[in-house]
């Protein structure tokens, strides 16, 4: 984001702050299940399996996304978990 706002010279307002926090959101999501190929259904079970072990560092990456952004937009902050 900070390289977005030097190069236009427009400061991201909050919101469009946490939009961005979103779409990063929903991008890990699509990696945890597996770019689509897993449903939830626990019968898959390679999938279950894989999207389980990569959970934790899917969640760290996450959480250190949202706090590097609620440095700079301290509004995010609130939704931290």
């Amino acid at each position: 984001m900070a390289g977005y706002q030097q190069q236009t010279g427009h400061r991201l307002d909050d919101t469009q702050a946490l939009e961005i926090l979103a779409m990063n959101h929903f991008y890990s999501w699509i990696r945890v299940c597996r770019w689509g190929w897993w449903d939830g259904d626990p019968a898959h079970v390679d999938h279950a399996a894989a999207s389980e072990e990569n959970a934790e560092s899917i969640y760290r990456q996450l959480r250190r996304d949202s706090e590097l952004m609620a440095k700079y937009h301290p509004a995010i902050a609130e939704w931290l978990i």
